[in-house]
């Protein structure tokens, strides 16, 4: 993926990065809501996808956090389970 300015020029070459988690990996308790997972050592993430169990989300299910050049946090705004997959895809 190639990134660009509002002008229209390139700013940088984007590298797909693939991800999977359980749901015990996320702060909380099993079947709580708002359950936060850490995505560490992240550059600026774009274009995230995320899943639960192979159910793709819709973006109004999860809240993404992305400081730049920090650790990006995905929240869920639903019960998550630990035993749930959780995976996905952005770019960096």
């Amino acid at each position: 993926m190639l990134l660009v300015d509002a002008s229209g020029s390139s700013v940088a070459l984007l590298k797909p990065v693939d991800y999977s988690f359980l749901g015990s990996d996320c702060t909380g308790s099993n079947g709580d809501s708002n359950r936060v997972l850490t995505l560490a050592n992240t550059a600026k993430i774009y274009n995230l996808h995320a899943h639960v169990n192979g159910v793709r989300l819709h973006e109004s299910a999860f809240t993404l956090t992305n400081p730049a050049g920090g650790s990006a946090t995905i929240e869920f705004l639903f019960a998550v389970w630990d035993a749930d997959q959780l995976t996905g895809d952005y770019y960096q």
